[in-house]
């Protein structure tokens, strides 16, 4: 249950329960089955990350990675799974000769087994774009997250969280390049669906809103940023 992004109150929470953790990845996961075994591994990550111990983390990712590869299998989803973790935390170190591999790899497993169109395969295409985002090579992500955009919105509707994540996405890689312009709608559109599927109060509605803000400060609409 541990959650993707960690609040400040679940992190002491986490803490007590590490060193539990820590025990079940180093030495029961024979006991799991499927992708339960790699689970407080990336669970550990998690927290990891949220405290910003990053060396621990990176443990825990390539930890999670070897049991899947070696007891799972070299092309099993959650081998992609744990390729993808371990790719989003070297690029956040800004390691991206390391991250953009093990991206690829993720791509090729989950379209693989799932196929080209499928909402996972979207949200690593994704992935893989953000780390050609943070490396400059804007014209090889952009194609991507055109492509990534599309599958979520046929596949899980214009109003979908997926989609939203697929347009401001999109739009963060407009904003990089000066086209802000073409931005604005992106976010307004991801803006809403969070509203709508998160509420006003949300740190995802948040981020959106933040963006909009810097779309308009760009553009010299302060009066329109402020509130924001």
């Amino acid at each position: 249950t541990i959650p993707e992004m960690i609040t400040v109150g679940a992190q002491a929470q986490i803490a007590r329960l590490s060193p539990h953790l820590e025990e079940v990845s180093a030495r029961l996961t024979f006991t799991l089955e499927g992708e339960d075994k790699t689970w407080c591994c990336l669970g550990l990550d998690r927290y990891y990350q949220s405290v910003g111990l990053w060396k621990e983390a990176e443990r825990c990712c390539q930890q999670a990675l070897n049991i899947s590869r070696e007891e799972l299998g070299e092309h099993h989803l959650s081998t992609a799974f744990s390729l993808n973790n371990t790719a989003m935390l070297y690029c956040a170190t800004g390691h991206y000769g390391k991250a953009e591999p093990l991206s690829k790899e993720a791509l090729e497993i989950t379209q693989n087994n799932l196929g080209r169109y499928h909402p996972a395969t979207a949200k690593n295409m994704r992935n893989l774009a953000g780390i050609y985002r943070a490396m400059g090579q804007y014209r090889t992500a952009e194609p991507l997250l055109v492509e990534a955009l599309k599958i979520t919105q046929e596949q899980l509707g214009e109003y979908h969280l997926e989609t939203a994540e697929s347009l401001s996405n999109l739009a963060a890689l407009c904003i990089e390049i000066d086209r802000f312009e073409e931005a604005e709608p992106l976010l307004l559109k991801a803006l809403e669906i969070s509203k709508i599927e998160l509420g006003e109060h949300h740190s995802v509605t948040a981020r959106n809103l933040g963006k909009l803000a810097g779309i308009y400060h760009s553009l010299e609409r302060y009066e329109e940023a402020e509130p924001l």
